[in-house]
């Protein structure tokens, strides 16, 4: 490139007065010992600039400016100025919010209140077309005056020439005259960008550097992506302005034995920088950066010079508040890179995340995280839970617990969740006293609703039947259970019968269902709910039970060994509530008999319950022909199809459901049906009992209370008298004499008590 430089080719009276122009500034500024200069970095967060992979553009502008400053500060007779120093402009903001001409307007005049020699405007370029690359600076025009163009042209070119020799393509330097045909006072045809047309009018010349397109991936990867980079633009600003205006640079710096090293203190949450063995410098400055966050965290730190003549720094990693690798890099006098180094922050880590526990019944699960440590001390831990089907509603945070040894445990329970099983996300935050917060581990994890147990017993007369359900989900959280009965619609189409269900001291749900109630026998399907806490209604599991009519014996006839049968049908079990009886049709009127008991204040449990009439008891029969004869059915009209025999007793089997109770029987006769104990023998094993057979009327056998073996008088209470009749009994003796005491005296204390005999007559009767 061939340079054009002022005072050299042609001779005329413009580069003459150009060039007293020139030797009369530099005079000046030789009089008064100091060159002003004015740096102008473009553009402000108010008027931001071009934008390009990955850069901005009034970020670079600032830094560029900066290591200007820095570098023309290390020669001798130059006094430099920042328009800004920071994002914001002073001379921008909401003031002038949309009119960067009005704020390119007052940065001029903050120059010429300096007393600038020189205005510097410091950019970079961009363009749709993406091959565009390279250097190139505008300067001011020779109109109007002619002397201070010449000098920008002579700046201008200077600067362009340190920027060449950093490998930028050369662009060349530029005159723009306006657009609109603005005018100079003269009349001439003005410049076409302010700062240059409002320097020129305030006497002094004025430059834009363009040094490189954001938008050409060479330009931004070889001279922007790096502070490194942008510092080596500054610097060469410097150098060329410092060469035009013949500058000579101060002491030199000697860093050729410059060491850098650092070092954490306070437990890693800062870390010591120091820089020695740095020569003639008047100030350091200690640029650190993260890798991860790159320039959006640089931070410039201050170097304080001890008395060996280090310079060390300390940074709080509170104020970068990033893990990973840290870079340093030393500058000293503002522009000179004396050196490098870089440190790594170890942030918040979890060894392992597991599950420990879980009750899938319960719908809880424990999770424990293991040596969660980081560079400094664990400051808190959180825990995000939720569960994967629904995390709008569900979101929770848990505090987990610390249980030693830098570990924690929390429980997940899914009455916080709704009671939703299924899998649930969780998520570890960890925070350090470096202000580092992140998640260190994510996970999912699952808890499987088990069916539970539900199961279905009949009684063995058929009278009823018990669901029975244990081990549900939830944890038993249920404020309420039921079950569902259909009868002969395993579609469930129709409306079921619904029976609560009660919870017993073993978190066993019981219910019984009497088939009787619905009248109708056959398959019944059984859909077990419960009902959570929040009003949820979910389905626990379906059963189903078939029922048939059972049959009884009723055994009578005149005398021992003279036994009619009869076999008994069409019996059914009737239930409302706690009571049930059983009961023949058409001779038994179930509401009028239980009415009857419960106004003569019969207490009873279970019944079985017979209407007597004379046409089957009075009916003259030889006893040969008796045994003949067998009652099987009625006609729907109440008609004996077959005669019964007279009789003076009739014998009936208890059914098996009546047998662990206290049987007794009551008869009523007449309309009144004023029930009273009768007079009733029951066979030795307790499966039949014998009655008086009236010739009209009722009698019931009425269950009141559960038997229990020992209780001799059968009022529900095992006391020492009952024991010890029973335990004669069992032994055949007349008395306790001694031979009973050997036996029953179980802690050879010489006392009899009634634990004593109860473990005899366990052992006895063979009882648990």
């Amino acid at each position: 490139m061939t340079k054009k430089r002022i005072g050299t080719g042609v001779v005329s009276i413009l580069v003459l007065i150009a060039c007293l122009w020139t030797f009369m500034s530099g005079k000046e500024s030789e009089a008064s010992g100091e060159l002003v200069i004015v740096l102008d970095a473009g553009h402000d967060d108010s008027h931001t600039g071009a934008f390009g992979n990955g850069l901005r553009e009034e970020y670079l502008n600032l830094q560029i400016a900066m290591a200007c400053k820095h570098e023309l500060e290390t020669y001798e007779g130059v006094r430099v100025y920042m328009i800004r120093e920071t994002g914001p402009c002073p001379y921008g903001g909401p003031n002038v919010v949309g009119s960067s001409a009005k704020c390119n307007l007052k940065r001029v005049e903050y120059a010429k209140s300096v007393g600038a020699h020189a205005y510097v405007s410091i950019h970079n370029n961009s363009s749709s077309n993406s091959s565009a690359k390279g250097a190139g600076v505008y300067y001011p025009s020779r109109n109007y005056n002619a002397a201070i163009g010449a000098a920008g042209g002579g700046l201008a070119q200077s600067v362009l020439d340190q920027l060449v020799a950093l490998g930028l393509q050369d662009r060349k330097i530029t005159v723009r005259y306006s657009e609109d045909n603005s005018r100079y006072p003269d009349g001439s045809l003005a410049d076409y960008y302010g700062v240059i047309k409002n320097s020129k009018l305030r006497g002094f010349p004025g430059i834009i550097i363009e040094h490189a397109f954001v938008s050409n991936y060479d330009d931004a990867t070889q001279y922007l992506n790096s502070l490194e980079k942008l510092w080596k633009l500054g610097s060469a600003d410097a150098t060329g302005i410092a060469r035009y205006y013949g500058l000579k640079k101060k002491d030199t710096l000697d860093y050729s034995q410059a060491v850098i090293s650092n070092n954490p203190i306070q437990n890693q949450t800062i870390w010591h920088l120091q820089a020695s063995g740095i020569k003639n410098a008047d100030k350091i400055q200690f640029a650190v950066w993260s890798d991860i966050g790159g320039f959006d965290d640089l931070i410039w730190y201050d170097g304080r010079q001890d008395a060996s003549g280090s310079w060390t720094a300390d940074v709080p990693i509170s104020n970068h508040k990033t893990e990973g690798i840290y870079r340093v890099d030393v500058y000293a006098n503002g522009n000179i890179c004396v050196g490098s180094s870089s440190f790594t922050v170890q942030g918040p880590s979890v060894e392992s995340v597991q599950m420990v526990s879980r009750d899938n019944q319960k719908g809880t699960f424990d999770i424990e995280l293991r040596n969660v440590v980081s560079g400094t001390d664990i400051s808190s831990v959180q825990v995000a839970v939720w569960p994967k089907q629904d995390v709008g509603n569900y979101l929770r945070w848990i505090n987990p617990v610390s249980i030693g040894n830098q570990s924690y445990r929390l429980q997940i329970d899914i009455s916080d969740y709704g009671y939703m099983y299924g899998e649930y996300y969780v998520d570890v935050y960890a925070s350090d006293r470096n202000g580092l917060s992140k998640c260190v581990s994510s996970q999912l994890f699952s808890l499987t609703r088990p069916e539970g147990n539900l199961e279905v017993n009949g009684s063995e007369a058929g009278a009823v039947f018990e669901v029975r359900a244990w081990n549900l989900p939830y944890g038993n959280a249920f404020s309420q259970v039921s079950c569902s009965v259909w009868v002969n619609d395993e579609n469930k189409n129709g409306t079921p019968l619904v029976y609560s269900m009660e919870e017993d001291s073993y978190h066993q749900w019981r219910t019984c269902i009497y088939p009787a109630e619905l009248g109708m026998d056959g398959t019944y399907t059984i859909q077990l709910k419960g009902t959570l806490p929040d009003g949820q209604t979910v389905i626990l599991g379906e059963a189903a039970y078939t029922t048939e009519r059972e049959v009884y014996e009723i055994l009578g006839g005149p005398g021992e060994g003279n036994h009619t049968v009869y076999n008994w049908k069409d019996i059914y079990v009737m239930s409302q509530a706690a009571p049930y009886q059983l009961r023949v049709q058409p001779w038994c009127d179930y509401g009028q008999i239980r009415s009857a008991l419960e106004a003569s204040a019969i207490p009873y449990k279970e019944l079985l319950a017979f209407h007597m009439q004379r046409d089957w008891l009075d009916q003259p029969t030889d006893a040969k022909e008796v045994n003949a004869v067998s009652f099987e059915a009625v006609t729907g009209d109440g008609a004996v199809r077959e005669a019964l025999p007279q009789t003076e007793s009739i014998t009936i089997t208890i059914p098996p459901f009546m047998r662990d109770r206290e049987v007794r029987v009551y008869t009523a006769k007449g309309d009144s049906m004023e029930f009273g104990l009768t007079e009733a023998e029951f066979s030795e094993d307790g499966s039949r009992v014998t009655i008086k057979a009236e010739p009209e009327g009722y009698f019931v056998l009425a269950a009141e209370k559960p038997r229990m073996k020992g209780d001799a008088n059968t009022d529900g209470k095992i006391t020492f008298t009952d024991a010890r009749m029973i335990l004669r009994a069992v032994l055949k003796i007349e008395a306790l004499d001694d031979k009973v005491k050997k036996y029953c005296d179980i802690n050879e204390d010489g006392q009899i008590t009634l634990e004593d005999v109860q473990s005899v007559l366990k052992t006895a009767l063979g009882i648990q």
